[in-house]
């Protein structure tokens, strides 16, 4: 089987985010549920996997922001991302937040303050000087240092 095109499997993730909000407007439109919806929709996540166990298994966002850190040809100019703390902390304020404030299905972003590539690796060459993989243990430290994040609904 030949290896996927990146930009098909790209095209193929956001098309199944798209079909899943849908699919949950639709399900609260026709079931009128007694709850409510919040949608957490957070932009690159990073920080702390708890599958990780060696560097070789990096993956996934924080493995598209070591590859950037570390290449000639960056993933991007831009980094936006949030931690994943940021993350559990707009889940436990969606279960908090007063019920009379979320009515249906509500989406609630969370994002940071986008930095430029150069930013993020001057602040990690900066933290971690002399070592690469030292870097590893900066995904999950340093995207703290960089927020704030926000969290719009």
């Amino acid at each position: 089987m030949p290896p996927a095109d990146s930009a098909v499997v790209k095209g193929q993730y956001h098309a199944s985010k798209i079909a899943a909000h849908k699919a949950v407007i639709d399900f609260v439109a026709t079931n009128k549920p007694y709850f409510d919806v919040v949608a957490i929709r957070p932009v690159l996540v990073f920080g702390r996997s708890l599958i990780q166990k060696i560097a070789e298994e990096l993956s996934g966002s924080n493995g598209m922001l070591f590859q950037t850190l570390m290449s000639r040809t960056p993933f991007g100019k831009r980094f936006l991302g949030v931690h994943v703390s940021d993350v559990a902390s707009a889940h436990v304020s969606a279960l908090t937040r007063s019920r009379s404030s979320i009515k249906g299905v509500q989406p609630c972003l969370v994002s940071s303050k986008v930095r430029l590539r150069h930013e993020v690796h001057d602040f990690v060459k900066s933290r971690y000087p002399g070592s690469l993989l030292s870097c590893l243990r900066w995904i999950s430290l340093a995207t703290r240092s960089i927020r704030p994040g926000r969290i719009e609904s």
